[in-house]
């Protein structure tokens, strides 16, 4: 049970391996050395990371998919941030979830058929519906803050949005090394990789027959971190994935977020006795606080 929570192992790698990463390096699948994360980056053997899913915990009141939300969740605990992208009319990448902005903007409407000088002026609200002081942020903005506070960002495109127009973004920002790239479909997977072999990809790897999908895809290892649901921690999986120097991600955002509310935090136990190396959820700082009270 008592495995760390750590961040060092994300960037201490960084220097070191950053060439290597360029060059498409594999990874090693010995257990005993650190398994690459994103671009340059690994993750720690034998310890469990956290991604805040929309950058936003349950545990406090903040907007998702606000810049400064993210920068508060920052502050207190060392994570993933999961983030939603969206475009505008005029072709702005900014951080929205839903295809329209109602529920969590003070405006209304599509967000692909708003000029982004129409939403500049909007203000992002809580889960309860009161408005806030926050704006809804750019993608370059998030990139800009990612890179400034050594920030991972698991990158969620929305389906109108040109996948390649994200990549170029990145690219751009010299910010290859804080992103890895949500992939839903084989498709859309092989469709990254032909065009950005060097970014790391999130692939749904749920099952011995997805497993055996992403094997015949040719999306290397070494560009892989698989999602393994949302429902129960695959062993058999978990430990295939281990052997190709993969590191897993699962979620528990939902209905195992809602049982530890109502049930304790100890609900998480069996997920982190499986060995997972992510976990993605709603309650970033109480997965933080619980995590803790195991390694001590």
């Amino acid at each position: 049970m008592k495995r760390k929570v750590h961040w060092i192992a994300f960037v201490i790698g960084l220097s070191l391996i950053f060439a290597g990463c360029q060059q498409g390096k594999p990874v090693s699948s010995d257990n005993e050395s650190p398994g690459l994360l994103a671009y340059g980056l690994t993750y720690p053997v034998n310890e469990v990371l956290i991604s805040g899913h929309r950058g936003i915990s349950y545990d406090t009141i903040w907007p998702e998919n606000c810049l400064e939300s993210f920068d508060y969740l920052r502050q207190q605990v060392d994570l993933i941030i999961e983030c939603d992208i969206a475009m505008t009319s005029d072709s702005v990448l900014v951080l929205m979830h839903d295809n329209t902005i109602d529920r969590t903007t003070t405006g209304s409407g599509n967000i692909a058929n708003q000029l982004y000088n129409s939403i500049d002026t909007l203000h992002l609200v809580l889960p309860t519906g009161a408005p806030t002081d926050f704006e809804i942020p750019t993608f370059d903005e998030v990139l800009d803050w990612a890179k400034e506070s050594q920030t991972i960002l698991s990158v969620d495109i929305k389906r109108s949005v040109p996948v390649e127009r994200v990549l170029d973004h990145i690219r751009l920002k010299n910010a290859e090394a804080n992103c890895f790239i949500i992939a839903y479909t084989t498709a859309q997977s092989q469709r990254i990789y032909a065009y950005a072999p060097e970014f790391m990809q999130s692939i749904s790897i749920r099952s011995m027959e997805e497993y055996e999908r992403w094997e015949s895809s040719g999306v290397p290892a070494d560009r892989t971190i698989a999602f393994m649901g949302t429902r129960q921690p695959n062993m058999e999986l978990i430990k295939k994935l281990h052997q190709k120097g993969i590191a897993g991600i699962f979620g528990t955002l939902g209905n195992i977020d809602q049982q530890a509310v109502a049930k304790g935090n100890q609900v998480y136990a069996p997920i982190i006795r499986a060995e997972v190396d992510i976990m993605a959820t709603d309650r970033p700082i109480a997965v933080h606080n619980y995590l803790n009270t195991l390694t001590k």
